[in-house]
């Protein structure tokens, strides 16, 4: 996951990654040094937040383009993901899952959402929540083809 460019919303990710600016850990170096691509109907652009700009054109031809050469990440936007995913652009889930029911809030899957099959590929605890993979069904069986199962 490192490595690659997340894409975030103005309203929902500026907070975090204004969150690791200044602090000397390992993960908010990583953050830090990744190209962040911001997406935003407002902000004409993103110096406030290291390596990141704000997107310039339409989402879905600018994520394709991206895919051609690398891994897309999108972190803390359900926009951002319900528009990829209408568009077949979605190729992996990656949830972590944390054992707190909040009765509200927006949906990963709102009504409407077309079905798609989705197979497991791992699942894994990580302290107090649980990391699930799940890439788009191909037809090949789908299943758990590696798992360490929570306990």
């Amino acid at each position: 996951m490192w490595g690659t460019p997340p894409i975030a919303t103005a309203k929902e990710a500026p907070p975090a990654v204004r969150a690791v600016t200044g602090r000397d850990d390992p993960f908010s170096a990583k953050m830090n040094a990744m190209p962040k691509l911001v997406v935003s109907r407002s902000l004409e652009h993103a110096t406030e937040w290291q390596n990141s700009a704000v997107l310039q054109g339409d989402l879905v031809t600018e994520v394709r383009k991206r895919k051609q050469a690398r891994d897309v990440v999108i972190t803390g936007s359900a926009s951002v993901v319900h528009t990829l995913a209408a568009h077949g652009e979605v190729d992996e889930y990656r949830l972590v899952v944390f054992p707190l029911v909040l009765g509200e809030g927006t949906r990963l899957f709102p009504d409407g959402t077309a079905p798609v099959s989705l197979a497991l590929v791992s699942a894994q605890t990580v302290g107090p929540a649980v990391r699930l993979i799940y890439t788009r069904d191909t037809g090949n069986g789908g299943g758990v083809r590696s798992s360490s199962r929570p306990r």
